[in-house]
Parts: C-alpha cells; structure tokens; sequence
C-alpha cells in the first residue's frame, strides 16, 4: 500500500487472512481482517467494513478492546469517507466509548479527533470544538505529539473557520 500498489497490497491482504484461517489462529486473523480492511479502505472500496466488523467480532472474541476500538475508528472513516455522517458519527462515539472503557487514551483521542473532524466538515462548530480539546487533552496526557500536532492544526482550521484569526495565529504556532 505504501508503496502505491493497492491491488498488489489487497492480494496480499487476502492472502494473509486465507492463510489465517488455515491456521487457525483468531488474533492472527483479525489482524489480517484489519489489515485487509485497511487496503480495500485506501482503495476507497466500501467493502472495507465487512472487513473490519469481522476484525471487530474477531477482537471482540479475544477481549482484545484496543483491537474493538481501532476498527471503530476505522469503520467511522469508511462512513465519513462514503457521506454517510451519522454512521460516521456513531462509530466514532462508540470507539471514544470503547476507548475510555478499555483504558487507552491514545485510541480514545483519536477517535475525539476524528469526531472534531466529521463536525468541523459539517459546520458544527462548537461540538467541533469540544472533541479537539478533548482530543488534546488526551494526547497530552500520553505524550503523542504527531497526533497533538494533528490536532492542533486542525483546532487553528476550525477557528480559521470561526473568523478569528488571532487564535488561529496562536495554535498554528504552537
């Protein structure tokens, strides 16, 4: 995928989750789903969602919430990506609510920043708001600066959006 070759990554993503399911191995396999997931999603196919609700159901098996939460997550891309917002929206909120449960305020933040960046596209600006300082405050507390950074850009977009450029100024710099 990297690489810019999505067919050859899907061929490989398949065949990764066929040989999966010869051995048996139900981590390995819903790794392999989301993997498979994520290079039908690059590909823009929609088909990236059976994928990733049977990563989810395969994780959900193992008690494996981080692995629940990323295919949430995922899952609301496919959705935002589609149009379809409120199917976005709801699989955004259910990875927060995951994340939250199962401890992991990385996933947890980025599933708020995700949600920041389906209401900001929407025009709703203040709930916008809202899921970035949350995200933030997140990323803060776990010290993942490649994702605060993320945000921050996105926070002085949305304020760009707002009209007030001062505060955009402010958290462009930061």
């Amino acid at each position: 995928s990297r690489l810019g070759d999505a067919s050859a990554a899907q061929a490989f993503a398949r065949e990764a989750v066929q040989r999966a399911e010869c051995i048996g191995d139900q981590r390995l396999l819903a790794d392999s789903a989301m993997r498979l997931g994520s290079t039908l999603l690059e590909a823009g196919l929609p088909e990236a969602i059976e994928e990733y609700r049977r990563a989810e159901s395969l994780f959900d098996e193992l008690d494996d919430r981080y692995g629940m939460v990323r295919c949430q997550i995922n899952i609301g891309i496919v959705y935002s990506n589609t149009g379809n917002s409120s199917s976005a929206e709801a699989a955004y909120r259910r990875a927060v609510e995951l994340g939250e449960n199962a401890h992991t305020p990385d996933l947890a933040g980025l599933a708020s920043l995700n949600l920041g960046l389906l209401y900001l596209k929407e025009g709703r600006y203040d709930e916008a708001r809202v899921w970035f300082e949350e995200a933030r405050r997140l990323f803060i507390m776990v010290k993942n600066e490649p994702h605060r950074l993320a945000t921050l850009y996105n926070m002085g977009h949305l304020a760009r959006e707002c009209g007030d450029s001062t505060a955009a100024l402010a958290l462009y710099e930061e």
